[in-house]
């Protein structure tokens, strides 16, 4: 599967209105509170960009592992992903029972 069907359909299981079927590496999805999610990521290493109100743009690229978009620890030493999945956990947990209303 590829990473940004992997990060779409993972976003639409978190409760998150993913734009259509990705085509490309780009994931649009939304959110309501759009600037405190995107900040929030942000501090959680995840960068995204906010190309219009309530919408935001995920990238995935060559680096980004399934064990990156799954939020897991991948067991080759990183513990990149397992932290950003912590602090998602944490910070923007409730976002996605505020999506794009």
């Amino acid at each position: 599967m590829r990473m940004r069907s992997r990060l779409a359909r993972g976003l639409a299981g978190l409760g998150f209105e993913v734009e259509g079927a990705p085509e490309t590496n780009i994931v649009m999805f939304r959110v309501a509170q759009d600037a405190a999610f995107h900040s929030k990521a942000r501090e959680c290493g995840v960068l995204l960009s906010r190309p219009g109100p309530g919408r935001l743009r995920a990238v995935t690229h060559l680096d980004v592992t399934a064990a990156d978009v799954d939020g897991r620890s991948s067991g080759s030493g990183s513990s990149r992903a397992a932290t950003t999945d912590a602090c998602f956990s944490r910070r923007l947990g409730s976002h996605a029972s505020h999506r794009g209303e």
